[in-house]
Order: C-alpha cells, then sequence, then structure tokens
C-alpha cells in the first residue's frame, strides 16, 4: 500500500517547525538536529509510512490554565507531528493508523470526511 502518495512531508515539516512556538515543551535543540538532516529524515519517514508506520504513544501531561486549573494536554513525537500536519491525505492516514494517547486509543467519534 502507497500511503505516502499524494504527501507533502517537506510542507508538513515547515508547519511544525512554524508551530513550534505554542508546543507545551520547548525544545528547539531537537528542531536544529532534525532541520539539519530534514531531507533524510523526511526520505526515511515516507519509507516508514509506505510500509508500515505506528504512531509512538503521546506522553500525557497536565498543562495549566489562569485560575489555577488544569488541562490535559499530549506530546507527540516530531516524526507523529509530521504526519498529522501533513494536510493532504491526513483523513487517509487517520483511518489506517490509531494512535494512543496514555494508553488509551484514538477513536473517531464522526464517521463524516474530515474537511481538510
Amino acid at each position: 500500500m502507497n500511503l505516502s502518495k499524494g504527501l507533502d512531508l517537506n510542507l508538513a515539516w515547515r508547519r511544525v517547525k512554524r508551530d513550534s512556538h505554542s508546543d507545551f515543551i520547548l525544545s528547539p535543540f531537537e528542531f536544529d538536529v532534525y532541520d539539519a538532516r530534514a531531507a533524510k529524515g523526511l526520505a526515511v519517514l515516507e519509507k516508514k509510512i509506505d510500509s508500515q508506520y505506528h504512531f509512538n504513544d503521546a506522553v500525557s501531561i497536565e498543562v495549566p490554565k489562569p485560575g489555577f486549573t488544569l488541562r490535559p494536554g499530549a506530546i507527540l513525537t516530531l516524526e507523529d507531528r509530521i504526519v498529522y500536519r501533513n494536510r493532504r491525505g491526513t483523513a487517509r492516514l487517520a483511518d489506517t493508523w490509531s494512535p494512543t494517547v496514555g494508553g488509551c486509543a484514538r477513536q473517531r467519534t464522526s464517521t463524516r470526511p474530515v474537511a481538510l
């Protein structure tokens, strides 16, 4: 199955970098290291998607909100974020794989197509 066909992983990587300022945990070093070898990393990611890509378990954290309340948050690996950030084919990929958050499998609550 050729799931990577039509995906723009370079665009997705640029979007992940652009949105990194809003991360729960800032790690610019991780982005610099991946960016230095992005072409190779994205080629490897494309091969993983075509063969059998498995999402890593997301790390669940509690994020402070104003008023001393907490809300749940999830931290994904860079590769998982690149796959999710890809607007083309995301619904197709989401139907194929189900990542877990805190040990609980992700479930779709709607059968409507996702607007991309």
